[in-house]
Parts: structure tokens; sequence; C-alpha cells
């Protein structure tokens, strides 16, 4: 049986990790876990990162704390049966008795619906897998944002395959049922290398990316989008910040805190905009002009009086045209566009307040302050200091 107590006050806590290190996902879940035992600078992380490891052998060794993804109901019951402190990410269900990390899924897949429908698109596809939770999710919440705007369920085609598999045995379901798509169509696939799966049997279909089949996918991994042609688009649904969480729960537990009974639900980063998607699905030239200037110039100061002045239109026409295509004002698309830009420039850079304002097209901090937290419900101050715990 495993202590969970320390043998000495000065010794190091010996904390089992079982995360599969192969893929970007699991890559970026142990960063997450890394940048929290640095924190604290009291574990010692015991790595098995293979898709299956031994359990048993696992069970012989001495560990304080355990993290772990669900993986299968074989190792849920394996942790289930551990004596100290353990916590679980992703998974259908809680563990009895272990802390729970996951990411929302279902805001994942409204963020993709938004995504999509913001550029003008009105049919839909999405592609998932039926032994993944996550996957279910992710398209459910799509569905949910469909139904919201008013779509019913024509306007949306599912294809569920029944287990993950390589591109050449799905090849000759997947090519006929792309082909079968209305167009223009948006394409949301649960999963990065589901949306290359989808990128491949458009270019053996003769469609064309985006301009006939915009594809998004789900996961921020740079090297598969790369591999496709164009890039693709793509989902950061918070896999570092689900692996600081963990462990930061796990923290909290080793220190005499019980599991909570709700999950740890991470939001999705936000959307990482390539190619595949560079796209707006509007029959109105003009509008479509409005949307990419909006897309370039929101964060140099675009106003919506510069915009008319652009595309030579009436406010009021302009304004219901811009809505019906986007589903916001021309002002509310230019905030977003903003606001999207200030949370990279928070989390990715060390650049001030003063120039993460200008940086997003405001004079004033003041005012990009002002802006930011009735955007997002909290100060640039307060999300970058949310951001830092994650990536000490």
């Amino acid at each position: 049986m495993n202590d969970p107590t320390p043998a000495h006050p000065l010794a190091r806590r010996r904390v089992l990790v079982l995360v599969q290190g192969v893929q970007h996902y699991g890559r970026e879940i142990l960063r997450g876990i890394i940048d929290s035992s640095r924190r604290h600078r009291e574990w010692e992380l015991l790595f098995d990162v293979q898709r299956d490891p031994d359990l048993r052998g696992l069970g012989r060794r001495r560990f304080e704390g355990v993290i772990s993804e669900f993986a299968d109901p074989r190792r849920a019951r394996w942790i289930a049966r551990q004596r100290v402190p353990r916590v679980v990410i992703s998974g259908p269900r809680q563990v009895p008795g272990c802390g729970w990390v996951v990411a929302d899924n279902r805001k994942v897949g409204r963020l993709a619906f938004e995504h999509l429908y913001e550029r003008g698109l009105r049919q839909f596809a999405v592609l998932g897998y039926r032994d993944a939770h996550s996957s279910q999710q992710r398209i459910a919440g799509l569905i949910e944002a469909a139904n919201a705007r008013g779509l019913d369920t024509s306007a949306i085609h599912v294809r569920i395959l029944p287990a993950q598999r390589e591109f050449d045995a799905e090849r000759p379901a997947l090519i006929p049922w792309i082909r079968s798509l209305p167009r223009p169509v948006g394409v949301f696939a649960a999963t990065i290398d589901l949306a290359r799966m989808a990128s491949l049997c458009c270019q053996e279909s003769g469609r064309r990316v985006p301009d006939e089949v915009a594809i998004l996918g789900c996961g921020a991994d740079p090297l598969v989008s790369d591999m496709s042609e164009p890039p693709l688009s793509s989902i950061d649904h918070g896999p570092r910040r689900i692996g600081f969480e963990s462990a930061e729960l796990l923290h909290r537990m080793l220190g005499g805190a019980p599991a909570p009974d709700r999950p740890v639900i991470i939001d999705p980063v936000g959307v990482v905009t390539r190619e595949s998607t560079d796209v707006e699905a509007t029959s109105d030239p003009r509008i479509a002009r409005a949307i990419r200037l909006i897309r370039t110039g929101a964060t140099r100061g675009l106003t919506v009086e510069a915009i008319l002045d652009e595309i030579a239109m009436g406010r009021r026409s302009f304004e219901v045209g811009f809505r019906r295509v986007v589903g916001r004002t021309p002002h509310q698309q230019i905030i977003r566009v903003r606001m999207d830009h200030a949370r990279h420039l928070l989390q990715g850079t060390s650049m001030s307040l003063d120039e993460v304002a200008r940086a997003c097209g405001y004079r004033y901090s003041s005012q990009f302050s002002a802006a930011f937290r009735k955007h997002t419900g909290m100060t640039p101050s307060e999300f970058r200091a949310g951001c830092d715990n994650a990536t000490l």
C-alpha cells in the first residue's frame, strides 16, 4: 500500500503521472503539470507516458499521489483502488474519491459553431468518434449553438466514425461523404487528426478549401496543422491549463483537502485561425469586404464609420446585412476581434498594459481595461495573473 505521508518533513513527494506524451495534447498536459510542480518545488515526478502502462508493475512503486488520464475502465478501476490522493484528467465520468479536471467540451463545440457562423456559413458538417466522450460533447455543443441561432437539423450533417483508425481505412466512406455535402459548408472535426482527414478527402474529391469547404479542428497541434494544405484552423481547448490545474488540485489534496464533488472545468483558450477557415461565405461583396476589413484592421483602431467610407453603403443597410451574416453588429465584431487579440498578448507576451492597449486599437489603457472587463468579466491584470500562474 502506498503511504501518502513523506517519510521526512524535507522529503519530496513522489507523484505518479500517467499521461500519454506522444501527441501534442499529452505533451501540453505534461507541460502544465511541470509548470505547477516547479511552482511548489516539492514534488518528484514519476512519468509513465505509455499508451498502456503495466498497472501491476506500477503498484509496486512508492508514490504519494497520482495524476492520470482516464484512458479506459481498467485504468479507472486501478486508480480507484489506490490509497493516495488522485486526480483524473478528462474521461466520461468522475472516478469515486478522485479529483477530476476536464475541458469544457460543449463550450468547444459552441465556439466552433460561432467561428464558422461568423464567416457567413449556414450549412455545417461535424465529424467525430462514437467511442470518445469528448467528441460527443463537442458535437452536442455545436448543435446546441446552431439551434440557438434558429438553424434546424437539416443544416447540420453529422458523420460519426465507430473508432479511431488511420485515414486509409476511412477513405472509402469519408470521400463520398465530403462530396455529398452542400457548398459552401463549414466542417468541424472533433480532433485535429480528423480535421486533417477531412482536408485529405477534399484534396481527393476536388473540393476547394476554404472556398467550398471551410475546415476547423480541435487541438492546436501546429505540426498537424502545417501538414495540411492549406494549414488548418483549430481550437486550443487548453491542455496546458488542464495539466496545471490538475497538479494544483493534487497539491491541495496532498495538503489534506478532500477530493471535490464537482469537476474542475477548463474553458477553451480560443481559435487559432489559419487559412482553412479564411473565407467570407456571403453573396454580398460589400459585407464580405467589411468582414475582412474588421479581421485585419480592428486592432489598428478601425471604426464603423471608416468601414462605411470604404464600402460605400448606407449605415442601416450595412448594419442589417452584417448582422444577418455574422450574427453580431459591426461594432460588436470589432470588439470581439480586439479582445481575442488582447487575450493572446496578455497570455503570451510580457507587454505592458499600455502596450497591449495600443496593440489592440485603444489610445488609452483605461479605455482598454474597461472594454476588457465588460467583455470578459475580469480586468486585464486579473486575466494575466491567472495565465502567469499556469506558466511559472
